[in-house]
């Protein structure tokens, strides 16, 4: 089997050779809920009734509210219809049509759920993936 990168006409890239995005994670013992300018909000495309946290700041986070980091993710896994796509297709529409039915999530929606789970803010998301 031959493990090298077929030319399809799409820039291939290992995913070892670039640095993930990565944003600040906030210290889950001192967070408070809070209210994010609107604009935030839309240009985030939260739901409605999206409860937002925020770090508070304590002294193991140097009173900035983040401690550590985390990574958002966009992955896209190769099944038999992305296989197919890139074999006779060959048009970004037409991959990221059979992406997104497939599942993937985009940066932003990874990043969201993050915001959802409290884990970071949504000005950090807006930060990475705007």
């Amino acid at each position: 089997m031959n493990s090298q990168p077929r030319d399809t006409g799409f820039f291939t890239e290992s995913l070892s050779s670039r640095d993930p995005e990565l944003f600040g994670a906030m210290t889950q013992p001192y967070l408070e809920e809070y209210k994010p300018e609107p604009r935030l909000v839309e240009l985030a495309k939260a739901g409605p009734g999206m409860k937002f946290f925020r770090g508070k700041g304590c002294p193991a986070c140097n009173q900035t509210g983040y401690l550590g980091r985390i990574a958002i993710h966009e992955m896209l896994g190769i099944n038999d219809r992305i296989r197919s796509v890139l074999a006779h297709d060959c048009d970004l529409a037409a991959l990221r049509k059979a992406a997104r039915d497939t599942g993937m999530m985009t940066l932003r929606e990874d990043g969201l759920a993050k915001v959802k789970q409290g884990i970071t803010t949504i000005d950090e998301l807006l930060r990475i993936a705007v």
